[in-house]
């Protein structure tokens, strides 16, 4: 059963789907829709559709017509819920198990260090080359990101913090190459 409420929010509207079984109704709504925006009045006429796609579960549908003019139809495919997570099948990344819920924002990670790039994707918690850390600033190699070690006076920057320029060379080191460059040019003066 769906049940319309078209003034809920600011006339945004909603529509509450009630699920049955040999005992009854349910006494609360299994899932709930809202309308896109404010003032679509979502939920103005709603109804059964019967299995639209074909996948053995009801579907319903619900309208909205927006004080400025227009209306609108919105279907809604029916499922499942296997694991009774409170996640319809198409929305749970598995539904054979409770713990495991929706797919949810993750960071790219192309090199697989677990510290992703930039880019969000939405994907369930288990698929690979993805990660819960953004800040890595080459994603085409594992050794480089927010958690790697610093080489030193090497010009890349390992650990993403902006800067290749961590910690010197040995003094030791300076001296040496000072010493070099002087000679080589002592004798280029003095050809």
């Amino acid at each position: 059963m769906i049940v319309g409420a078209y003034g809920y929010g600011s006339y945004t509207g909603r529509a509450y789907v009630y699920d049955g079984s040999a005992r009854g109704l349910s006494s609360s709504a299994s899932t709930t829709l809202t309308g896109e925006a404010e003032d679509p009045r979502f939920g103005a006429s709603v109804s059964g559709a019967g299995d639209v796609n074909g996948d053995g579960h009801d579907d319903v549908i619900g309208g909205a017509y927006p004080y400025g003019g227009g209306a609108y139809a919105y279907l809604y495919h029916g499922n499942a819920d296997a694991d009774a997570d409170g996640l319809v099948a198409v929305e749970d990344c598995d539904d054979a198990d409770a713990t495991v819920g929706a797919a949810g924002s993750r960071y790219i990670d192309a090199d697989g260090d677990s510290y992703g790039s930039s880019a969000i994707a939405t994907v369930c918690p288990d698929v690979a080359r993805y990660a819960n850390v953004a800040g890595d600033c080459d994603d085409g190699s594992s050794s480089i990101n927010p958690g790697a070690a610093e080489t030193v006076a090497d010009g890349v920057d390992q650990d993403c913090d902006g800067c290749a320029c961590h910690a010197s060379p040995a003094p030791a080191a300076w001296s040496f190459a000072l010493v070099a460059l002087t000679l080589c040019w002592r004798r280029r003066l003095a050809a």
